[in-house]
């Protein structure tokens, strides 16, 4: 199989790094307390209305952060609502957090100089 170049390479490249952010991003907002997925979808989008995420990537982020054992979940009732799937950070879940955190934050730093 022939490696990717040019435009091909950096889509990839683009791919790969919003995946790393939206997992850091979504572990960060479980952490501050915004629990359920319609809550993180609105807060993914800052609140704006020309902002939009994907609920796929959303919700498969979540899965995939569930199976990592870095989150885990319950369905909550409300009395004036639906149920809604809660999630918390596990404690793995806060480790690899912190440790992602400080590797962007490292990388950010090699790379911008």
């Amino acid at each position: 199989m022939a490696r990717k170049k040019g435009d091909d390479a950096l889509k990839e490249l683009d791919a790969r790094v919003l995946r790393s952010l939206v997992r850091l991003s979504v572990l960060k907002m479980v952490k501050c307390g915004h629990s359920h997925g319609y809550e993180l979808m609105k807060k993914m989008c800052c609140g704006r209305k020309d902002k939009k995420m994907s609920s796929g990537l959303l919700y498969t982020t979540l899965n995939d952060l569930k199976t990592d054992g870095y989150l885990s979940s319950e369905w909550k009732q409300d009395t004036r609502s639906a149920p809604r799937k809660e999630y918390r950070l596990t404690p793995e879940g806060c480790a690899f957090l912190e440790k992602g955190v400080k590797h962007i934050r490292k990388s950010m730093r090699a790379l911008l100089g």
